[in-house]
């Protein structure tokens, strides 16, 4: 006879609806991170940093399977060019794993932030 009761799987300590839902957001955890350590890896333009500049934009971009950007779309864009200018340049050059072939969007903020 079958059931439609969850089923245990060994060594996880979960059972099969548990382990189904934690794998769907550890996908999109997947995502997040890759997300926030583009951000982190995003450099300040020198110009804006000289100027004291700060700004807010928001991009999606689309992920190929082989996790090259193939597409980049403003969605909010930049007060100032310099800041869209330095995003299209490293995004160019990062490689997503957990995005492939899907569409991401990533809201920017330039912040200076002083230290005292």
């Amino acid at each position: 006879m079958f059931s439609n009761s969850p089923v245990p799987l060994l060594g996880t300590g979960k059972t099969s609806s548990q382990f189904q839902e934690t794998s769907d957001r550890e996908g999109t955890k997947d995502t997040e991170e890759e997300i926030q350590s583009f951000r982190n890896t995003l450099s300040y333009p020198l110009l804006a940093l000289e100027q004291r500049l700060e700004d807010d934009c928001s991009f999606r971009v689309t992920v190929a399977e082989n996790g090259d950007i193939e597409k980049v779309v403003v969605l909010v864009p930049c007060r100032y060019n310099v800041f869209e200018d330095q995003f299209r340049k490293q995004i160019q050059n990062w490689n997503f794993k957990s995005s492939r072939g899907k569409e991401i969007v990533l809201p920017i903020r330039f912040r200076i932030h002083a230290r005292e």
